[in-house]
């Protein structure tokens, strides 16, 4: 998944720049190396900015599709309607494409044994 990189997370690889280059311009070891490791702090900074940015990007999309899914959700009218002979529950005993937009669904009463097929438009 490609993601626009923030602000902060460019603000904290110029500030890893900066660092690595004051590090090659250090004049003893001592201060090489706590340049060395602001660059990596800087880094490190920069990745967790990275991870973050990336789980509330996973967040919202799973946020929308978990809304999506419950937008197409049948209601259990629909998954079970009552029988018009004796008012009992009916089960989808078949399920077959009608159309490039409706489907055949065809329910029987286990209690009577009646058959009732409808047509219905897909959920998307």
């Amino acid at each position: 998944m490609l993601f626009k990189v923030s602000t902060e997370i460019t603000f904290c690889l110029e500030q890893a720049e900066q660092a690595r280059q004051n590090a090659e311009r250090a004049t003893s070891a001592e201060r090489r190396e706590e340049y060395l490791t602001i660059e990596r702090r800087w880094r490190l900074l920069a990745r967790n900015h990275e991870t973050v940015t990336r789980r509330t990007n996973l967040v919202a999309e799973a946020s929308q599709n978990i809304e999506a899914t419950k937008a197409m959700a049948a209601s259990p009218a629909e998954l079970q309607p009552p029988c018009p002979t004796c008012g009992n529950p009916m089960w989808l005993a078949r399920l077959s494409k009608f159309d490039d937009t409706h489907d055949l669904r065809t329910f029987k009463c286990q209690v009577c044994e009646r058959v009732e097929s409808v047509v219905a438009e897909f959920k998307r």
